[in-house]
């Protein structure tokens, strides 16, 4: 041997390392981390289970009378340590180092960076073969084959056999990460093998090991796992290869004796080597036994052909039948080791503290029901299987339900799994619906796609998994798509079997010669269509709390009520790859325009197409359904057409196939725009099929109708259409849905004049319309109209907001309408002037509050009322909006315009402070109120570079551009109470405001204080958390409900806050606050304490600093670095980007007014008001852009 030879007891006892270097290790580990286990990365109860914390609490450490002298030594080390403490203390914490410089604080903790790097002498990692020799040197050396090193241990084994085995225990102790060694005299007494690993245990615990090769992510450790399994893989089959696993069994008996009780170490890295090493024996075993089993067979039909032949060689076949019953006792040889070391290791580690332990145990459980079926695939061992799907660890339940999914892929196991799956399966379809873990449920609903398949699943399983469809992942809905498209596919084979009298071959037949080109004609593929829309529509509901629906209601990113993407819509893209048939769109859209008539005897068993329609015949709700199928089948099949247009990187399309494509493309968008009229004739009725329909428009490719002439009417009546659905809705939905497919045609250059035509006669009737419902009417106090005429304003305002979004509404709301109003004296009527802006106005002050309690109205009128007055402000908006960008852009504006834009401010900005004044809490039109007030300021401050100083005087620039004291103060309570809402509806905690300066604390206290007077009481019907969970099905059911209601509530009052705190921080960066920089301690104050979203939005105040450098390297290099609080935590310090100075004037306050105007974030304004030279910075383009888009 190159270090020692296992034959030589004398040579291989001197190679074995000392008790005192031991000893040496075990007290430099102390050094480095003296007498506190606070110290250590990893503490002994992190890493071991309950009787390894009870054994290293309890044991003493290792004694040694040569080592008398150490307790001296380390006594010297603690007091010189405790020295260097006391020197050091008092010391600043030592500033971090910066990437562009070293500063002189830095150097202080290079110094002592050094005493911290004696950490690495820890033996970590994987041990050097070269170093470590022996038989872990000839395996992991990567010179020799490892059969080759297996049958030269079996030669060592023959000279020395204890020694041999030694070498083997010392492997498996060094694979751990421990350099002491057995001996061949430690072999030759088993009965003292307990005690010799407990006293290596001892003394490889008091190294205090961080990690060990099996877990360590050091180089060179990818393949250490594989390696040493196929070793051991190797070497058990060698053995048995010569005869000594059921010639020799004292073999296998010491090996278990030594690393099967090893596997019940305490110690983590000793247990799982040893562990890991055990099941790879088992499964070599399994391996043995499968192949006996299989020779065994292979004799015995032998044996029968033997017999089978006419004249029967009596002595071949007593040969056979005694080779055939030597094959059967070698395999119950086996048998009975294997489960010796199942007993042994298995069933003892399967529930083992590590998570690693248990995944191995699963992992190779699950490889023995593969290898050995006769003897693992029965509910006696799979049921270990079955408990592990309710380990509390997601990396085992994953492991399970990935390895049950190949148990269950081969079809011989079905029949030995059935017991086991009538005893498990409710808990796999618990695991796919409920489970905590995103990856965990999708391997399971794969699991039980498989299960399906195999006939194991239960109707009511298959329609829990089929409801998987609505859940809220997006993961979960693509899983689950194969299992949804198999149901459709039974289903539709269902409907097909229900022909009766109509043979197999008359529909084979029917189907091949079904018309491509007439999108109506009768189609078997309807059945499927009808199929997907029955499965959807009893699927789609939220009384069945194992699914966690889309709740598309709750999409707090749509501002309106007709979401683009609906519940069906999304669950269709994730199955849309999976159906082959939605592909065909013209075919669904043939189905919808259908008028199927129902028959009710068929009397020619030929007439499939009356089958079919009888099959096909769509109720009102499914034809809803499959319109939102259709828009998504349209959508991803022009959207194909677009990116198979280029061809692939490898095949480029000729240009004869561009032509071909192009034209294709070009006859699809025309069958779409032809299809649309009708199916708004057919469902335009109803809001939402009409929306549905004109969705349709949205993907339509409008360039075809551009390029042909002949087509300009289609398109013109197409736009009628849409016209005429935006005026008869009332439906929100709708309204929204028109307003985009009018944006969609006004997009294209040339039909925008087209479009352009139609919007002007769009506005004449919506402002006419919106000026006769407010001639003599009150529309400044609240609750003086009737229902009827604020619901009719509503509408109508919706409208007018819905059209501002999209095209220029100055002058259409500027303009006055002359209304002729009834008399009752005079047989003609007087005419009355209304302007749109100034209705709109006066709307906004219906949200001011009255303190009279008799003007309380119904539940149902406060809701139409706050509608109203939400479309205005919406309105209002973009009618500014629109304002700053005609300015923007020099437009010539007359001065009475300009007057008149800055009276409609100013009476805005008084409405919403009185509005804001009048409601207390988070209420929804308050916070709507600030965040107009706010916009409003930050669209002005692009305007103060503007060139004309008239447009700068008449608009009072850029005082108009900053907020008053009282509208700040206002604004902040909104802020406040909108912080504190959010805070309790998601139990979340803020940060104490004592923290604050005294002067911030008594600017804010009476906004602090207003806006918890406002705050509701919490409701005894809220969830407990703490609830019992033996509680039956029906209270489960409801509480549920109220924890998906108190969700909702969290994320739209999230929302909310974020909504709120956008148009403060757009407002500060755009210089509209003016308090010393105390909103934006205000607003990073709970930075660490409202979510990421919150976080990310108040962080865009800290990098708009990293972006500002002083104006001049001598101004950086004089500007000293400011003191930091010993109470700044990591997280509040981030490093200057590359290049960037990143330190402050000292003696200029932080986000003083001085020091905002430095950074041109302010204007500079001389003690009389004044507007002084230094002016705001303008925004770039892509800034103003942004803002105004906002």
């Amino acid at each position: 041997m190159e270090l020692s030879s296992p034959s030589n007891p004398e040579v291989d006892s001197s190679a074995r390392p000392s008790r005192r270097k031991s000893g040496r290790v075990t007290k430099q580990t102390k050094f480095l981390s003296p007498g506190s286990s606070t110290k250590r990365k990893r503490t002994d109860d992190e890493e071991e289970d309950g009787d390894s914390r009870a054994h290293d609490s309890t044991d003493p450490e290792p004694e040694d009378d040569a080592n008398e002298d150490e307790p001296d030594e380390e006594l010297r080390e603690r007091r010189r340590k405790q020295k260097s403490k006391t020197a050091a203390k008092g010391k600043p914490a030592a500033k971090k180092q910066k990437p562009n410089g070293i500063s002189a604080a830095t150097h202080t903790t290079l110094v002592r960076r050094p005493a911290k790097k004696t950490a690495k002498a820890k033996p970590s990692g994987v041990p050097s073969a070269a170093d470590a020799g022996g038989l872990y040197g000839k395996v992991f050396g990567g010179n020799e084959r490892l059969d080759s090193v297996a049958a030269d241990w079996l030669r060592r084994f023959a000279a020395h056999e204890a020694n041999a085995l030694a070498e083997l225990v010392n492997l498996v102790l060094r694979c751990a990460g421990c350099e002491i060694e057995v001996d061949g005299h430690d072999i030759e007494d088993p009965d003292n093998a307990t005690n010799k690993l407990s006293d290596i245990q001892d003394e490889f615990q008091a190294q205090n090991l961080s990690e060990y090769p099996l877990i360590s992510r050091s180089k060179g450790t990818a393949t250490f796992k594989k390696t040493l399994t196929n070793f051991v893989n190797t070497f058990i089959h060698t053995v048995a290869a010569k005869g000594l696993l059921t010639g020799q069994l004292e073999l296998i008996e010491n090996i278990q004796i030594w690393i099967g009780s090893m596997s019940s170490a305490p110690n983590r890295p000793l247990r799982h080597t040893a562990t890991l090493a055990s099941l790879e024996i088992t499964s070599a075993l399994t391996e043995l036994a499968r192949s006996a089993k299989d020779n065994q067979a292979k004799i015995g039909r032998q044996i029968q052909g033997e017999k089978k032949n006419k004249k029967v060689n009596q002595a071949r076949v007593k040969s056979l039948a005694e080779s055939e019953r030597e094959a059967g006792e070698r395999e119950q040889q086996l048998k009975d080791i294997i489960k010796d070391w199942f007993d042994v290791v298995f069933v003892h580690r399967y529930r083992d503290v590590d998570a690693r332990i248990r995944v191995d145990c699963v992992a190779y459980l699950s490889e023995w029901a593969c290898t050995y079926s006769d003897e693992f695939l029965d509910g006696q061992h799979l049921r270990y299987l079955g408990w592990v799907l309710s380990d509390e660890s997601a990396q085992v339940r994953s492991q399970v339900t990935r390895d049950m999914q190949k148990l269950y892929a081969d079809d011989k196991n079905i029949g030995l799994l059935r017991q086991f799956t009538d005893r498990f399966r409710p808990r796999m379809v618990e695991v796919a619906t409920r489970d905590g873990d995103l990856g965990v449920r999708c391997f399971s609903i794969e699991l039980l796609n498989i299960l399906r398949q195999q006939g194991l699943l239960e109707t009511d399983d298959i329609d829990t998994i089929g409801k998987l469809m609505f859940d809220n992942e997006t993961r979960v809905r693509n899983t689950v798509a194969p299992f949804f498209a198999a149901i459709v596919e039974d289903l539709y084979q269902a409907k097909r079997d229900e022909f009766e009298g109509v043979e197999e071959e008359a529909l084979q037949d029917f189907e091949q010669n079904e018309d491509e080109d007439d999108p109506e004609a009768h189609r078997l593929d309807w059945l499927r269509l009808k199929s997907i829309a029955q499965l959807l529509r009893s699927y789609d509901t939220e009384d069945d709390n194992s699914v966690r629906p889309i709740d598309v209601e709750a999409q707090i990113f749509n501002d309106t009520d007709d979401p683009i993407h609906s519940r069906v819509s999304l669950a269709t893209e994730a199955f849309f790859d999976h159906v082959p048939v939605l592909k065909h769109w013209e075919s669904l859209a043939g189905l919808l325009l259908k008028d199927i008539t129902r028959h009710a005897n068929i009397a020619d068993p030929s007439d499939v197409p009356a089958y079919i329609e009888n099959a096909a015949e769509l109720e009102a709700a499914e034809q809803a359904i499959l319109l939102d199928v259709l828009n998504v089948s349209v959508k991803y099949t022009l959207r194909n057409f677009a990116t198979d247009a280029g061809g692939t990187a490898k095949k480029k399309k000729t240009k004869r196939e561009l032509e071909a494509h192009a034209q294709e493309q070009e006859s699809a968008a025309q069958r779409l725009a032809a299809l649309i009229p009708r199916l708004l004739k057919k469902f335009g009725e109803s809001p939402g099929t009409a929306s549905a329909v004109l969705r349709l428009e949205a993907v339509l490719k409008l360039d075809v109708f551009a390029q042909l002439r002949e087509d300009s009417t289609t398109f013109a009546n197409l736009l009628e259409d849409i016209r005429r659905q935006f005026m008869s809705h009332e439906a929100a939905s709708v309204i929204n849905s028109a307003k985009r497919a009018l944006l969609h045609a006004r997009n294209t250059d040339e039909l925008q004049e087209v479009t352009d035509g139609k919007l002007s006669v769009l506005w004449d009737d919506t402002t006419l319309t919106f000026a006769r419902l407010c001639k003599g009417q009150e529309l400044s106090i609240r609750g003086s109209l009737h229902s009827s005429i604020v619901h009719a304003l509503s509408t109508t305002v919706l409208r007018i907001a819905n059209l501002a979004s999209i095209s220029n509404c100055i002058e259409p709301l500027e303009k006055a309408h002359n209304v002729s109003q009834k008399s009752k004296t005079k047989s003609h009527g007087s005419r009355t002037t209304i302007t749109p802006i100034n209705c709109l106005l006066d709307i906004v002050r219906r949200g001011i509050l009255s303190s009279d309690s008799s003007l309380t109205l119904e539940e149902a009128d406060e809701v139409a009322e706050d509608a109203l007055i939400s479309q205005a402000m919406n309105a209002l908006i973009f009618y500014f909006t629109w304002h700053v960008l005609s300015l923007r852009q020099t437009r010539p504006t007359a001065s009475s315009s300009l007057s008149d834009l800055y009276d409609h401010y100013t009476a805005l900005q008084t409405s919403l402070r009185a509005l804001i004044t009048s409601r207390r809490g988070a209420d929804s039109l308050r916070i709507q109120a600030a965040s107009l007030i706010l916009e409003i300021a930050t669209l002005f401050s692009t305007l103060r570079h503007i060139p004309s100083d008239d447009i700068r005087d008449t608009l009072n620039l850029p005082s108009s551009a900053r907020l008053p004291s009282q509208a700040r103060k206002s604004v902040l309570a909104v802020f406040i109470a909108s912080e504190r809402d959010y805070a309790r509806k998601a139990s979340k905690s803020l940060v104490d405001p004592a923290e604050d300066t005294a002067e911030d604390q008594a600017e804010t206290q009476r906004q602090e204080e207003e806006a918890l007077e406002a705050e509701p009481e919490s409701s005894d019907d809220e969830m407990d958390e703490d609830e019992d969970e033996d509680v039956d099905a029906e209270a489960q059911s409801r509480a549920q409900l109220k924890k998906n209601k108190k969700d909702k509530a969290a994320l739209l009052a999230e929302q909310a806050l974020c909504q709120i705190t956008g148009k403060l921080v757009l407002a500060l960066v755009g210089g509209c606050i003016d308090d010393d920089g105390a909103t934006k301690k205000r607003l990073l104050r709970n930075r660490n304490k409202l979510g990421k979203n919150y976080a990310e939005i108040v962080n865009a105040l800290e990098k708009g600093e990293k972006r500002s450098k002083p104006k001049t390297r001598a101004a950086a290099a004089s500007a000293a670095p400011r003191p930091q609080s010993r109470a700044e935590t990591v997280e509040d310090r981030e490093e200057p980007a590359e290049g960037d100075e990143g330190e402050d004037d000292p003696l200029v306050e932080e986000d003083g007014e001085e020091d905002l105007r430095r950074r041109e974030l302010i204007e500079g304004v001389d003690d009389d008001g004044e507007e002084a030279e230094a002016r705001v910075e303008d925004l770039d383009a892509a800034e103003v852009e942004s803002v105004l888009g906002d």
